[in-house]
């Protein structure tokens, strides 16, 4: 989602590098949007939100927030096994709850993954491509 300033002639972008997780910049309308630099918006849920450069798309880098889900994940978890265990879940909740779980992990594993990893495949420009 492109915003745009009252005068409609510079366009609301966002920075994210490994120093810099997130930072809202404006640039001129009509300006090629590229590295450091993405047009799309973080999801507003997102507390501390980065972009993945290597995937093209926002993440909560927050570890706090990462941790809270790794708990709500253990608990779902430890409720499927006792579920199991007790005979109360049919073979396809199983099926459609370990699905969750595989891709909360997952999700979880690509965040950590990439906040930890630098950008050495992109250059650390010192240009700023638009006027904050």
């Amino acid at each position: 989602m492109t915003e745009t300033t009252n005068n409609n002639s510079f366009k609301q972008v966002y920075k994210s590098t490994a120093k810099v997780p997130f930072e809202v910049w404006f640039a001129p309308k009509d300006a090629e949007v590229s590295y450091p630099f993405v047009e799309e918006a973080p999801d507003p849920k997102f507390k501390s939100p980065m972009f993945d450069w290597n995937k093209y798309c926002w993440f909560e880098s927050d570890s706090k927030v990462q941790g809270e889900q790794i708990s709500e994940m253990s608990q779902s978890l430890e409720k499927l096994k006792n579920d199991v265990a007790s005979g109360k879940i049919s073979d396809e909740a199983i099926n459609k709850q370990i699905g969750t779980l595989v891709g909360l992990v997952s999700q979880s594993a690509i965040a950590q993954q990439a906040a930890s990893q630098t950008t050495d495949n992109k250059p650390d420009s010192t240009t700023d491509g638009g006027a904050k």
